[in-house]
């Protein structure tokens, strides 16, 4: 009976022992599983991120680009039409030039 008693504590005591660590390996499991989420979380928060500052200095480019444009524009304007004003001040030279 002694034996049976001892037999019997001992694989409660196993039961008991496997209980526990079946319990820590799964609180384990949940908190890596947190921890992993968090980190999963962490890297995404990251990536929006650096996706919003890629798309907000490639809208700065393209503005800048758009600026440069537009002045280039301005100019090529201005130089066209110094061009035409050349064209022009010389044909005035050459009727003068031949009506004399």
């Amino acid at each position: 009976a002694m034996a049976a008693a001892a037999t019997a504590a001992a694989e409660m005591a196993e039961a008991v022992t496997a209980a526990v660590t079946a319990a820590a390996v799964k609180g384990a499991a949940e908190k890596v599983e947190e921890v992993t989420g968090a980190v999963e979380t962490e890297v995404e928060a990251k990536e929006a991120v650096e996706t919003g500052v890629a798309a907000k200095e490639a809208a700065e480019t393209a503005a800048a680009v758009m600026e440069e444009a537009e002045r280039e524009e301005a100019e090529t304007g201005e130089e066209e039409r110094e061009a035409v004003r050349e064209v022009a001040g010389q044909a005035v030279v050459t009727v003068a030039v031949a009506m004399e």
